[in-house]
């Protein structure tokens, strides 16, 4: 916070590796910035390991009311939005899960001499990232100490774990956790009301899971979001695979998964469409809930927004059998092809 009221600090580099809590961090942030009343106006914005500038430019001028924006020249929009930012004193810009160096000025966005009033904070796993981006100050999030661990996962899984008889197990599954508080709050909330046998059998798990190598992420997620899988009903993992192989910040109205799930016969003693609608929606809360995604407009709409790990990781569960040569990417990839050839029917829709 301090270095947002710095004036000779125009970018902020937030970085740390997968699960650490970069986005939570951020937002809190942003949070704080507008409770303190430091900028007229703050937006943030996810830009991924596939960057759109036009999405991202068009994602900040609805954030800032800019209505006049339906040029479908990027350098036009970069104009207008370079523009639209100057006209606020004091603009806070959050760009979140940054992978390699983007143009600030591609997109419209003025700092340093152009703007001294437009602070931008981002985060990346990789630090050179933020050294490449020019930032002013970076700051790295490490994983969370033993006692905060500790601490953290007694607060979730909501109840008097510590005086109970899994009490030393339930120790052994946070040390597991490795301190990353995305793998504490999914295996906490996993195992929430869980019996000591679920408890037992969630640290065998825990320990046995094989290593996964994807850059930027530690293992130990990886092992807490299978746990979290294998906890779902037969009908839930449908409903997460499903959504777990649209691309990112893509919006999946539930009701195509009603359609898809009816069609796919993933609710097995529901008569009808309504009791379909009724246990889709349901489920898509309580994945939002574990999975940490987000649920728009009270379960209406389901957007993935952890990353691909999980469509590649969970994706591989489910096809690796059928196809035992290809590669975990091979996989999510040839998903995300069928599921390409569905959007162009109309069946979702972007969320940018």
């Amino acid at each position: 916070m301090e270095a947002l009221k710095d004036d000779k600090v125009s970018i902020i580099g937030i970085c740390g590796m997968g699960g650490v809590g970069k986005t939570t961090l951020v937002k809190q942030v942003g949070i704080l910035a507008k409770e303190q009343k430091l900028f007229d106006s703050i937006v943030m914005v996810v830009v991924s390991q596939t960057p759109n500038i036009m999405n991202i430019q068009a994602e900040i001028a609805e954030m800032l009311g800019l209505t006049s924006f339906s040029v479908n020249s990027k350098s036009a929009r970069a104009s207008s939005l370079w523009e639209r930012i100057k006209k606020e004193e004091r603009i806070l810009i959050i760009l979140d899960d940054i992978w390699r160096r983007i143009q600030l000025e591609e997109i419209g966005i003025p700092f340093g001499k152009d703007h001294g009033g437009c602070k931008i904070v981002l985060t990346s796993r990789r630090k050179n990232v933020c050294d490449q981006m020019g930032c002013d100050r970076t700051f790295t999030v490490g994983t969370l100490t033993k006692q905060e661990s500790w601490a953290l996962f007694k607060e979730l899984v909501g109840m008097d774990v510590e005086n109970s008889i899994i009490s030393s197990i339930a120790r052994e599954v946070t040390a597991e956790c490795d301190g990353l508080p995305i793998a504490i709050v999914t295996v906490a909330r996993a195992l929430k009301n869980r019996d000591m046998y679920e408890w037992r059998d969630a640290l065998q798990q825990l320990k046995s899971s094989t290593s996964t190598n994807i850059e930027g992420m530690h293992e130990n997620v990886i092992s807490s979001l299978e746990l979290s899988y294998n906890f779902l009903e037969s009908a839930a993992k449908s409903v997460f695979l499903f959504c777990s192989v649209f691309p990112e910040d893509f919006v999946i109205p539930v009701e195509v998964l009603v359609r898809y799930g009816t069609g796919l016969r993933w609710f097995k003693g529901l008569g009808t469409i309504e009791d379909i609608r009724v246990r889709t929606h349901a489920i898509a809360i309580y994945i939002g809930c574990c999975a940490r995604m987000k649920i728009f407009g009270y379960g209406e709409q389901l957007t993935p927004k952890l990353n691909k790990v999980l469509a590649i990781f969970y994706l591989v569960k489910e096809r690796w059998m059928s196809n035992p040569n290809s590669t975990i990417q091979q996989l999510f990839e040839e998903q995300q092809e069928e599921i390409r050839g569905q959007e162009v029917n109309g069946q979702g829709t972007s969320s940018r």
